[in-house]
């Protein structure tokens, strides 16, 4: 499974006080130039004071020694302390750090928990992980339809990845249940829909996530979509001034 990237540093969307907000912007605008030993001073009073995004931030450093040595231990530290304070990302590293058994004794119980607690927040990426759990049957029983829905969930809010996975899973059919007036067909009758698969591999692909393995699904599923391909462009288009609500779905 293609490893999840940790979520970027984050702004704080409220804050008590000036003073606090300044310190924290401080700490992201040393950030941004490298000097990660400064933005660790900046947010470490500010996570000790129980701000959840100085606390997520410190943990990002601790787990990427950037200003501070490499401390997985602290790491998961300062995420469980974001975390308890309802911080979607901070679930979402919680999860990932449990996921990959970084620092941790790898548990896809305790993955799949937090990645709940980030999809349950909104955060597009939880419902990614939850889809890839249940879709591989990884810590819970493998459940390629509801993997799918969370796909698509998470490919509406614009999160290139998802999209690419609910490509996959239109092109094979895995994640689609069999209509009632379809019963007697065979259990192996291909439900796949290229021409869905083709609509949304481009989006992936238009929103940045280009890989060889996603190519190579564009490529088939156009040859596969037939005649039908003459109406991509008008679709996608569709697709992106409805913010994906208008897109083709299996």
């Amino acid at each position: 499974m293609r490893k999840i990237l940790l979520f970027a540093l984050v702004a704080a969307a409220s804050i008590e006080s000036n003073a606090q907000s300044n310190r924290f912007e401080a700490g992201i605008a040393a950030m941004n130039r490298g000097r990660f030993a400064v933005a660790y001073r900046s947010w470490l009073p500010l996570a000790e004071a129980g701000m959840p995004e100085a606390q997520l931030n410190l943990g990002l450093l601790y787990q990427n020694g950037q200003g501070v040595d490499t401390d997985l231990e602290k790491a998961l530290h300062w995420f469980e302390e974001a975390a308890s304070s309802g911080l979607g990302e901070a679930h979402f590293n919680l999860g990932m750090l449990y996921f990959e058994g970084s620092g941790v004794d790898q548990d896809y119980t305790i993955s799949m928990r937090e990645f709940q607690s980030a999809s349950t927040q909104g955060l597009a990426r939880g419902s990614l992980m939850m889809g890839k759990m249940l879709y591989e049957g990884l810590g819970v029983e493998q459940d390629k339809f509801v993997a799918t829905e969370l796909f698509l969930d998470a490919a509406k809010s614009g999160l290139a990845e998802a999209q690419f996975a609910y490509a996959v899973a239109a092109q094979t059919g895995d994640g689609v249940k069999a209509p009632d007036r379809l019963f007697f067909l065979p259990k192996e009758t291909d439900l796949g829909d290229p021409f869905v698969a083709y609509v949304w591999g481009t989006l992936a692909f238009l929103n940045g996530f280009r890989t060889e393995e996603s190519t190579q699904l564009i490529r088939v599923a156009k040859i596969m979509a037939g005649e039908r391909i003459n109406e991509v462009e008008s679709i996608i288009y569709r697709c992106i001034d409805s913010e994906y609500e208008e897109c083709p779905t299996i």
